[in-house]
């Protein structure tokens, strides 16, 4: 089964006149305003600026014959052809990183419907920035370990021995995570595989973040192989130097 645990944030509008209007329309308004309406004229030329849609329709046939699409169609269908290799690498304590120019999620998706052959699924959108590692966690604990570790800190709290601040912060994360990947690996067989598009996101390229992300693999061990195991993309070229400490890594 595919599932999703990340936070969708709202899209952006711009109010103005009373009116709301959606970044598009305000596009399509600025190019109108600089539409042939307006023409801009030097020593006897006249320049009329097109509009967006005189610019779509001169660029259209011009990608069509290129190819394009046939070509990077052909390049995903070599990385498809890894992906039994990709598994097996996950299944002996190793993740998936993908890099390189141009968005990796179309790839990373197809990835996750093979897996979803051979355990569970879930899809985190590190590119969100406000992205909440404690809610995604709560969010797994519900649907793999029926909220045992929500039910645990509530009696903790209930008899005073638990402090909620230090429970949400930061550290308190990676201690969670862990307690999390232990109760999964006692209670289940299938491995889980998280998909996090943009792992070096805002909201994620922080150390405690990547700790909570590397604790999660490292305490969910079964029989010398992990049980819960992540693939990622990522867009910073030099996210080993910047993200990961050997310890993590």
């Amino acid at each position: 089964n595919v599932s999703s645990a990340s936070l969708i944030g709202s899209s952006k509008v711009n109010v103005r006149a009373g009116r709301v209007k959606t970044n598009g329309e305000e596009v399509d308004q600025y190019f109108d305003r600089k539409s042939g309406k307006k023409s801009l004229q030097s020593e006897g030329a006249l320049l009329v600026v097109p509009s967006q849609q005189d610019c779509v329709a001169e660029v259209e046939p011009l990608h069509r014959h290129s190819h394009v699409d046939h070509a990077f169609d052909t390049l995903e269908v070599q990385y498809q052809q890894q992906f039994s290799e990709w598994s097996f690498s996950m299944a002996t304590n190793q993740s998936i990183l993908l890099y390189g120019l141009g968005s990796k999620a179309s790839v990373l998706t197809s990835f996750g419907q093979y897996l979803s052959n051979e355990g569970d699924v879930v899809s985190l959108n590190g590119y969100d920035p406000n992205i909440d590692l404690n809610h995604f966690l709560d969010c797994l604990d519900e649907l793999f370990c029926d909220g045992s570790e929500l039910r645990n800190n509530n009696s903790q709290s209930s008899s005073g021995k638990s402090n909620i601040a230090a429970r949400v912060s930061n550290k308190g994360l990676a201690k969670k995570a862990a307690s999390i990947a232990k109760m999964y690996a006692s209670t289940r067989s299938r491995p889980l595989f998280v998909l996090i598009h943009n792992i070096d996101g805002v909201g994620l390229r922080n150390h405690f973040a990547q700790d909570t992300i590397a604790t999660l693999t490292t305490n969910s061990r079964k029989d010398g192989s992990p049980l819960i195991r992540v693939a990622a993309s990522v867009d910073n070229v030099n996210a080993a130097m910047v993200l990961w400490s050997p310890q993590i890594e």
